[in-house]
């Protein structure tokens, strides 16, 4: 069983015959939401098929049936402050937030399309209508163009389209694995993420020529770089220590590493003046000066919520003294375990016989 993570039709969960190879469909994404996908489905001890679907909540299916039909267990909604409501027909507020140059709106989507909007009127624009998944969404220096990852076409691939309404999206790079991008430097230059079996996770680098080349690529594993203001510098996460850890280091070949945190950090944001770095510990956001080419100081905790999503889910106005972050609702926040007794037999009576009952 595998899950074909893209919108409409051919999303959703799927069973692959292991002797005629044949692929079948059990679930199909919502193709009335369009860029949206069905979660991975899971296997469940009594032989049922367990899932998430957006517009019907928990569902769960008997394994192998003629004819495939989902049955609700349960239904939820999370909300978060900034409110889910406003772009849930386009996407999921989940992911990356990224500010625009004129710090009037920002970029949000995850696991569907990508959703500008503007800060004053908190109204939404979807910037890409396609077929597929996008994310990772990036304001070009222009603040009229979005980079962005999609996975239209074949793998994960860098495309760039313009923010007014009908824009034509545009390839930017494919490679032979998946990329993502990062970060989108002043000059237009853009970092980029690829996997790779012998280096694990990478930083590359593709100047505004369309010339490409590693960035940071080690035996460990490298993610989130993104270029300075004054894209002289970049700073990311790798793993090199045992956990992830936040590095700067100048573009010039051959630069050592600075190590900015210990105890654990991803998400490196620098302030926009270049003074500061920001990042991520867990559900906190530390920021640290930087000076020449030095740091000034130890990280110190700025923000702290036990609701802040993970990841890159916040961005820094210019005054540094405000941010945009994505949060949970505080109803959203599990504050405890519960334990579910003769859940098989719960499953086997709303939705008939698994494979081994």
């Amino acid at each position: 069983m595998f899950t074909a993570w893209v919108g409409g039709p051919n999303g959703g969960a799927r069973i692959l015959d292991l002797d005629t190879r044949k692929v079948r469909p059990i679930t199909a994404a919502q193709a009335d939401r369009a860029g949206s996908f069905t979660p991975p489905a899971r296997w469940s001890a009594s032989g049922h098929l367990i899932l998430e679907r957006w517009d019907a909540g928990l569902q769960v299916i008997p394994f192998d049936p003629d004819s495939p039909k989902p049955v609700s267990l349960a239904d939820g909604n999370v909300e978060p402050v900034v409110s889910q409501k406003d772009v849930d027909e386009y996407c999921s507020l989940g992911g990356r937030v990224t500010l625009s140059p004129d710090g009037e709106r920002v970029l949000v989507g995850n696991g569907g399309a990508i959703v500008e909007i503007d800060l004053e009127r908190p109204l939404p624009h979807r910037i890409t209508d396609e077929d597929g998944v996008t994310g990772n969404a990036f304001y070009a220096p222009d603040g009229r163009h979005v980079i962005y990852a999609s996975n239209r076409e074949e793998r994960w691939a860098l495309w760039s389209v313009g923010t007014a309404p009908g824009s034509t999206p545009e390839l930017v790079l494919r490679r032979d694995r998946s990329i993502f991008p990062s970060s989108v430097g002043p000059g237009g230059g853009i970092l980029f993420g690829e996997a790779s079996p012998e280096t694990n996770g990478d930083i590359w680098i593709r100047t505004p020529q369309g010339d490409v080349s590693p960035g940071v690529a080690t035996r460990a594993e490298e993610k989130d770089g993104v270029f300075s203001p004054d894209g002289t510098w970049i700073a990311y996460a790798s793993n090199e220590t045992g956990e992830f850890e936040v590095y700067m280091r100048p573009l010039a070949p051959g630069a050592a590493p600075i190590q900015v945190s210990t105890g654990g950090g991803d998400a490196p944001q620098w302030g926009p003046r270049g003074t500061t770095l920001y990042f991520r510990r867990e559900r906190k956001v530390l920021r640290v000066g930087f000076d020449h080419g030095r740091l000034a100081g130890d990280p110190r905790i700025v923000f702290d919520a036990p609701n802040l999503l993970t990841w890159s889910s916040y961005a820094l106005f210019d005054d540094e003294t405000r941010m945009v972050a994505v949060q949970k609702d505080d109803a959203a926040i599990p504050d405890e375990i519960r334990i579910v007794t003769g859940f098989f037999d719960d499953i086997r009576r709303i939705a008939g016989p698994g494979s081994r009952s």
